[in-house]
């Protein structure tokens, strides 16, 4: 079938049908982000104290560690 219309116009379309994918495709994580996100606070307060008291250790670690850094090792060298 021939094309009918300039180039540019089917060039165009393409462009505004990937505008519409990316934005699709960001809802959808910020979504699937806002999800994980309430899952993790839901953990969190099933399990205080805990959660404030590995906070609290973190924030006056003089090593500079953060939470991506800790282990299993970690705590049960810093609580037992």
């Amino acid at each position: 079938m021939d094309k009918i219309l300039p180039e540019q116009a089917y060039e165009a379309l393409k462009g505004l049908k990937a505008q519409v994918a990316a934005v699709n495709d960001q809802i959808e994580k910020r979504h699937q982000c806002r999800k994980a996100l309430s899952e993790a606070h839901q953990v969190m307060e099933e399990n205080e104290p805990w959660t404030s008291a590995i906070v609290r250790k973190l924030m006056i670690n003089k090593e500079g560690l953060t939470i991506e850094a800790v282990d299993d090792a970690w705590l049960e060298k810093v609580f037992a």
